[in-house]
């Protein structure tokens, strides 16, 4: 990592860029630089050479038929672009900054005007018609520097003029691939918090950005914006008919989890050049952001798929009076348009023919079949998806088995247990038990305040279960749930279809 340039360097800096400006000049030569630094009053270095017996306007004047500071009036209708720094002076100031590290600050003017004239043979005889020994200056400039400080490191005296230019070259893409990561992380954000509405996700991605902020505080800012030009970025010109294709927000966000993600490997891959530490940084958050691409676009799709899915009915052997097939059959009547089947009893050869024909029934309705606990067997009856507890298969265990384009339902009794599951790639969530249920006993009941939490912060499709009966919907309703999930209330009803049609009545109808 680079040093920052000492005030007074800086000023120099500055004054060699307008000198080279005035002359129309396309590059900032080590001349100007030189003239710069014997201009500053205050420097040590300008005190260094008027010590020495520089005469500074002889200097003007010779550096007037080398690099003038004047030229004739441009051309006020063309386009100019500022001058940039030559590789000698790039090489210089890196040096510079190198030599600086681990001295008191106005050592750095010193050092600059030392490797100006050990790399520049052209301010030697420039310094000759001063009456100037460029030799003497460097011996009595060397001398001062080990009165200072240690002596430099070995690896120094093997640096050649190009390494100026290689840092340069790689603080400009560490620079721009730094504010593609920042732009294409606020756009996210932008959607997680402006469209889906999701907390979860909003914060996460806010969470990323402070963390890629705090990375990049490992690298110096000079460095990294003497090293940006953007007019002479070629890549500003090129583009594609794709890249001005949105067809939708989705594609937006697609896009943005891929620009964020190639941003991120640039600034690991070209940190390692200069700043290990941030390289490291930065490969923890590519890793984490490939969960949120994740969970974000699976919201999205899965959203889609439940998109008007509001009542969900669990069926079993135990609980559907009339017979599985037949309340199955009177429930999607009745407007259920989610079918769970959680089914205790029986060999797998008997549970995979029942869930076959619900799958039958359910296909013929248009509506969504999942089996209970058994992804294997959800994907041999052609099921939709599989619904697992906290105890059962993982999200990740799950659809490795039941397939990627599975439905995978996840049940959860606390707002920690909802972040999981939408962090993990869950496709929908079960919440609660909101109320005590006859089909299922818990210790506890989160209930409605649950309920409203996951509304407030999880964007994944959530559906209310345990003890809700029409007499109670309103009050699931006020918390926040769009969908609920019921047993006994339709499965064990004497008529199915008009419990789920009363059901679905109250669900189809705007809350008060």
């Amino acid at each position: 990592m680079h040093e920052p340039l000492s005030p007074s360097a800086r000023r120099a800096l500055e004054t060699a860029l307008d000198r080279a400006r005035a002359a129309g000049a396309a590059r900032v030569e080590a001349a100007h630089l030189l003239m710069a630094i014997a201009e500053q009053e205050e420097s040590r270095a300008a005190i260094f050479l008027a010590e020495r017996g520089l005469p500074l306007d002889r200097l003007r004047g010779l550096l007037e038929t080398v690099a003038p500071a004047t030229a004739p009036a441009p051309d006020p209708t063309a386009e100019h672009e500022p001058p940039r720094l030559s590789e000698t002076v790039t090489a210089s100031l890196v040096r510079a900054r190198a030599i600086a590290r681990g001295r008191d600050v106005p050592a750095m003017t010193d050092a600059l005007l030392g490797e100006l004239l050990r790399s520049a043979p052209e301010l030697q005889s420039l310094l000759a018609g001063c009456g100037v020994d460029a030799a003497v200056l460097l011996s009595e400039l060397d001398a001062e520097a080990r009165s200072e400080t240690e002596p430099l490191p070995a690896e120094f005296d093997r640096l050649e003029l190009s390494d100026g230019v290689a840092a340069l070259d790689t603080y400009r893409i560490l620079d721009a691939s730094a504010n593609r990561a920042r732009e294409g992380l606020r756009v996210l954000e932008d959607y997680a918090r402006f469209v889906a509405a999701d907390a979860l996700l909003s914060a996460e991605l806010k969470e990323m950005r402070h963390g890629l902020k705090q990375a990049l505080d490992g690298l110096p800012g000079v460095p990294l914006l003497e090293a940006r030009d953007t007019l002479g970025d070629v890549g500003t010109t090129v583009s594609t008919e794709s890249e001005w294709l949105r067809p939708g927000l989705a594609d937006v966000v697609a896009a943005n989890f891929k620009r964020v993600g190639e941003a991120l490997r640039s600034l690991e891959e070209f940190g390692k050049v200069e700043h290990r530490a941030m390289a490291e940084a930065i490969e923890r958050l590519r890793y984490r952001l490939y969960t949120l691409e994740r969970a974000a676009l699976l919201g999205i799709a899965r959203r889609a798929t439940l998109d008007g899915v509001t009542l969900c009915v669990l069926v079993g052997s135990d609980t559907a009076a009339g017979g599985l097939e037949w309340t199955v059959r009177e429930a999607l009547e009745g407007g259920a348009d989610l079918i769970q089947l959680r089914e205790k009893h029986g060999t797998d050869r008997q549970l995979l023919e029942t869930a076959r024909r619900l799958r039958h029934w359910t296909g013929r309705a248009g509506a969504i079949f999942i089996v209970n606990d058994r992804p294997d067997l959800a994907r041999l009856a052609g099921a939709d998806g599989v619904h697992v507890g906290q105890d059962d298969l993982s999200v990740r265990d799950a659809r490795r088995i039941l397939g990627p384009r599975g439905l995978v339902g996840v049940s959860t009794h606390s707002i920690e247990q909802a972040r999981r599951a939408e962090l993990d790639g869950a496709s929908y969530i079960g919440v609660g038990p909101v109320f005590p249920s006859p089909t299922k006993r818990f210790d506890e009941h989160p209930g409605r305040e649950l309920v409203r939490r996951v509304g407030a912060e999880i964007c994944l499709p959530a559906f209310a279960i345990g003890g809700i009966t029409l007499d109670r919907l309103d009050e699931v309703r006020a918390a926040g749930a769009s969908r609920v999930a019921v047993a006994s209330a339709v499965a064990a009803a004497s008529d199915p279809r008009a419990a789920a049609a009363a059901f679905r009545r109250r669900l189809d109808t705007p809350p008060a």
